[in-house]
């Protein structure tokens, strides 16, 4: 996935996610390690650099950005890092590196997800203290809908509930809304509410974020499903662990399919968005990121018949 952000932004941005994760002196050792090592193994920072590029181009400056997209990023690693356990996922790779729990334990790993998560949360609400109360209660309450038990974690638990079970590509949709849209909207809509956005960019923002999770997670699915440890940087799980997954589901043609309608429905919802405001159009070179990333995934075979199985 390429960068959103130029090269010194994206400079800005990886001294800011590990400036902002100041650790006490005396903190214990290896949760010292832990954190210090798993903020500083950057992946493609795709959220973070949303969340930046979306306030920049609003005219909000750097460091307010950097702190935006720091939360963002945090909460991001959290989950990882649970996604990652033993009783969740069972990885033994992320990012070309052995998970936090295959080399802390499971029992620092969990700390220093919630210390990420704790220090996430401390970030944003200093982000919200300056807004109108209107803006920052919007705001708050947005977060929890998406970090809590309606987003995120309603994701994670329809995913452990459903596997070994015989999984529509709806539902495998649904858990997509959670564990992956989720996110995304967050990023989009607190952006927008601290840009101070209208209600019309914030609602199509809304339609935006959920068919962009979905889309992360169907070429996800069919990563898990073709890539090896070496080439994707983590552990292939769903075949293994028969978790949902879009392919298993379905097929190949039936999820190119499914891109195909979601690229589509997202492009209707940014002309739409770009209409009210056009410093939202960088958002379609997403859409050409993700395009570029189906044609690897995809057989062309599979491609032609969009038109009839769509």
């Amino acid at each position: 996935m390429t960068a959103l952000l130029s090269t010194n932004e994206l400079k800005l941005l990886r001294r800011s996610i590990s400036a902002n994760f100041k650790l006490p002196l005396q903190t214990e050792e290896s949760l010292s390690n832990m954190l210090t090592i798993g903020v500083g193994n950057f992946g493609s920072l795709i959220r973070a650099q949303l969340a930046y590029k979306c306030l920049s181009m609003h005219g909000i400056g750097a460091k307010r950005a950097c702190k935006l997209a720091c939360a963002i990023e945090y909460f991001h690693l959290a989950s990882l890092i649970f996604d990652d356990l033993p009783c969740m996922d069972n990885a033994q790779m992320r990012r070309h590196k052995p998970c936090a729990h295959i080399v802390f334990g499971e029992a620092t790993s969990i700390l220093g997800a919630l210390a990420l998560i704790n220090r996430a949360y401390s970030i944003l609400w200093s982000l919200f203290e300056d807004l109108p109360q209107e803006r920052s209660r919007a705001c708050a309450k947005l977060t929890e809908e998406c970090i809590g038990v309606a987003g995120l974690i309603q994701g994670q638990a329809k995913d452990l509930a459903l596997r070994h079970a015989d999984v529509s590509l709806r539902e495998v949709d649904e858990i997509a809304r959670g564990k992956t849209a989720a996110l995304f909207r967050l990023t989009l809509l607190l952006s927008a509410h601290i840009a101070g956005a209208t209600a019309g960019e914030i609602h199509r923002l809304s339609r935006f974020s959920y068919a962009l999770g979905s889309m992360y997670q169907l070429l996800d699915d069919v990563k898990d499903i073709n890539n090896t440890p070496s080439c994707s940087g983590k552990t292939p799980r769903d075949a293994v662990l028969d978790s949902p997954n879009a392919v298993l589901s379905a097929s190949k043609p039936a999820v190119a399919a499914r891109l195909e309608r979601l690229m589509q429905i997202s492009s209707d919802v940014l002309t739409s968005l770009e209409q009210r405001n056009r410093r939202w159009t960088f958002l379609r070179a997403l859409l050409g990121q993700l395009e570029i990333e189906r044609e690897k995934l995809f057989d062309p075979r599979d491609l032609p018949n969009l038109a009839k199985t769509a």
